[in-house]
């Protein structure tokens, strides 16, 4: 009997590993949003922003009461679903509920700022009215498939969230997305926006050539940095910009997504050093020697790391002094006859002799 146990029991873990394995839509990892409790620092950090304040055309004026697809297509930026009420948008005093007391979904995945069809960055509104009676909850679903479930106090009077994996929709009602007929939830100013990341940092002269930026080791300027929307800098460059004085370069306004550095207009005799030494990346040089590529930098969120290491290749040179000839280096003696090799700079060597 303990072999058919074995068997059986074999069999039942590798049914959990087929499930495990055939299971889809079950994401590698949670998304990684910022939430905000104040106007100003949520659309500091969006792009292009559409606002809708609910109280100016195409909004009708006055109390209104709107089935979703008319409440939907009034301004057209935002997909309007009651689901305490079935289909009752109501518009009153410039702002909008659901019933005045039921849940509803607002949902990004059609608007002008919708990113790669998934949703939008970044969704923010004023809360007028929020009962204390039954606190709402924001559920949102992001575009990496997870969800977040958040309670709304009942004395905010703002709530804001980006998110580099994109919002796909968000339900205010219950607790886990369900509806509701009770309570009370009136929102205005309803705010949208894409993106606005930074990618960039420094060019410098790795004097050690160890491929690690050292405190004394000073910036590059002149390098052309040109950036593409693509992993591998195929096509033409999106932008360019140039290092400064402090070897420093910046590319702003770009959206989530992969992109790919190329330099130009390295200085005749320089090379790139090593590539991704040491353990920390704001320290180390990123760009391929080989290629004068940056690959593959998937932007989520500011990237300010990107570093280019260039040096001074040392060249040896060798040669025979003339019978009887003391090569002098600074002021000690390097060799009598002989074979002599000097480790100089390029661009610096130079042969020093001295007679008898």
């Amino acid at each position: 009997m303990r072999k058919p146990r074995r068997l059986l029991a074999m069999s039942a873990v590798w049914l959990l590993v087929l499930v495990a394995f055939a299971s889809p839509g079950i994401p590698a990892q949670a998304a990684t949003p910022t939430l905000y409790t104040d106007r100003t620092s949520f659309e500091a950090a969006l792009g292009t922003i559409v606002f809708d304040d609910y109280g100016s055309p195409p909004y009708p004026p006055g109390f209104s009461i709107n089935n979703n697809a008319a409440f939907s297509a009034f301004l057209g930026e935002t997909d309007y679903q009651s689901t305490g009420f079935t289909n009752l948008n109501i518009l009153s005093s410039g702002g909008y509920c659901a019933g005045c007391n039921g849940s509803f979904e607002l949902s990004f995945q059609t608007t002008s700022v919708t990113q790669s069809g998934i949703g939008v960055y970044g969704v923010g509104l004023d809360i007028r009215v929020n009962s204390y009676s039954l606190p709402y909850y924001a559920f949102i679903t992001y575009g990496d498939g997870t969800t977040e479930d958040i309670a709304l106090p009942a004395g905010a009077s703002f709530f804001g969230v980006t998110a580099p994996e994109l919002i796909v929709s968000i339900h205010f009602g219950l607790s886990g997305g369900g509806s509701t007929t009770d309570g009370s939830f009136m929102i205005d100013d309803l705010t949208i926006g894409d993106a606005v990341l930074q990618l960039g940092h420094l060019a410098w002269y790795d004097t050690d050539q160890n491929g690690i930026q050292d405190a004394a080791e000073p910036g590059v300027q002149g390098i052309d940095v040109d950036l593409f929307d693509n992993g591998t800098c195929a096509g033409t460059a999106v932008a360019s910009d140039t290092t400064d004085a402090s070897g420093n370069y910046l590319f702003t306004a770009l959206q989530p997504g992969n992109y790919c550095l190329q330099l130009q207009n390295i200085p005749g005799g320089w090379s790139i050093t090593l590539q991704n030494e040491g353990t920390h990346d704001s320290m180390d040089s990123d760009a391929d020697p080989s290629t004068g590529r940056i690959e593959n930098i998937n932007l989520t969120t500011d990237d300010l790391d990107q570093d280019i290491g260039l040096y001074l290749p040392v060249v040896e040179e060798e040669f025979v002094p003339e019978p009887g000839t003391i090569l002098l280096l600074g002021t000690g003696l390097a060799g009598l006859g002989g074979y002599v090799t000097l480790r100089l700079r390029s661009g610096q060597a130079r042969r020093r002799r001295t007679r008898d």
